[in-house]
């Protein structure tokens, strides 16, 4: 099978699989590394450049504009009104293959992990007679994107909660995209990483094995206090191949007891 991306099949999606509506191209310029000449006398004649620091590139999207695109298009325009740091911004190259964040970056400093900054509000947009309204879009990725092959790994999305009424109970949601080659894995253990600071999930829920795609939850006790800010995590490792490991991005709620 060729390896040959046609373009129809990629897409974008923010903040848990909100697709943007209209998008009909994409591009990433890469990251760049800055250099420093430290030319001399005495040299052969070529300049010398020394290495220094890498910027992250940045993203261009433009599309069809949509007028009721609430959970795609706006959703870019609140990220751009607030300044929010994007961790689950993806750039699908086929349905299911994409490009995040890479979140093992900085794992020392007071972030955690690569993010993407709207820089461009959604708001560009135009009009003319002879044809239909354009929207555009740009970013700024701080870090780098990293590629998640979904025919090679286990790629699995964090999709939410629901509060069990009447007690301190949740359901944890994600949706398994993929187990990676089939002659790796028949099924992916799936868990939850969660804490009350996003840069350090120090809980787990029990674990699930799990041989379909799909949506699927666990069940959680005694997690939710009143009025408390939870960062939670899905994770998914394959069975048969410990090596296959997807994580989700970082989702946060307020949970209150009931």
């Amino acid at each position: 099978m060729s390896d040959v991306k046609a373009g129809y099949l990629a897409k974008i999606e923010i903040s848990g699989g909100n697709q943007v509506l209209g998008a009909g191209t994409w591009s990433y310029t890469g990251e760049s590394r800055d250099v420093h000449e430290s030319t001399h006398f005495d040299t052969t004649g070529y300049k010398i450049d020394t290495p220094l620091m890498i910027a992250g590139g940045e993203i261009t999207v433009s599309g069809d504009f949509r007028l009721n695109d609430v959970s795609g298009r706006d959703a870019v325009d609140s990220a751009f009104q607030n300044g929010t740091e994007l961790r689950d911004f993806r750039l699908y190259v086929d349905q299911s293959s994409y490009y995040i964040p890479d979140d093992t970056l900085f794992p020392t400093a007071t972030i955690t992990g690569s993010y993407v900054t709207i820089t461009k509000a959604p708001s560009t947009t135009t009009f003319d007679t002879a044809g239909v309204g354009t929207m555009e879009f740009t970013a700024k990725v701080t870090g780098r994107l990293k590629l998640v092959n979904a025919s090679a790994n286990v790629v699995i999305n964090t999709i939410g909660r629901t509060e069990i009424p009447g007690n301190s109970d949740l359901m944890f949601i994600a949706d398994l995209i993929s187990m990676g080659d089939p002659s790796d894995n028949s099924d992916v253990t799936i868990k939850f990483r969660y804490g009350t600071d996003k840069n350090v999930l120090n809980s787990e829920t029990q674990t699930k094995s799990i041989s379909d795609l799909g949506i699927t939850g666990i069940h959680h006790s005694d997690t939710v206090a009143a009025v408390m800010v939870l960062y939670y995590q899905a994770v998914g490792t394959g069975d048969d191949d410990g090596t296959k490991v997807g994580v989700g991005a970082i989702l946060s709620d307020t949970f209150h007891s009931t």
